[in-house]
């Protein structure tokens, strides 16, 4: 941690940018998913969030690590809509529930281990 607030406020950028690229990204996912395909936009978006998390581990600076955060949470965000819809497609209706349980309960176990 620093005591200088402009780093401080920098800092903040670096997990702000992940979530508003991640709120963006998810109500554009149904045009880009139908107008290239579930499949083939799941896998870009796969692409796209592997490699921007990898770029983010490779950044010199925050200006940078911003820019890659914003597009590893766009690839985020697609990824989470796109799985939930491809999990919907696959399962019928009385076991939807089931097949999206996991989804549900991964970030209550995060968090929870996060707490300890």
């Amino acid at each position: 941690m620093t005591n200088d607030p402009a780093q401080a406020t920098t800092h903040k950028w670096v997990v702000t940018a992940y979530i508003l690229a991640q709120v963006i990204g998810m109500p554009i996912t149904r045009l880009l998913a139908s107008r290239f395909g579930r499949k083939r936009f799941y896998q870009a978006s796969v692409l796209l969030f592997t490699g921007a998390s990898m770029t983010c581990g490779l950044a010199r600076g925050l200006g940078s690590m911003v820019v890659f955060r914003v597009l590893q949470g766009f690839g985020g965000g697609v990824l989470l809509t796109v799985s939930q819809a491809i999990l919907r497609e696959s399962f019928p209706p009385e076991e939807q529930g089931l097949a999206m349980d996991p989804t549900g309960w991964a970030p209550c176990w995060h968090r929870r281990s996060v707490q300890r």
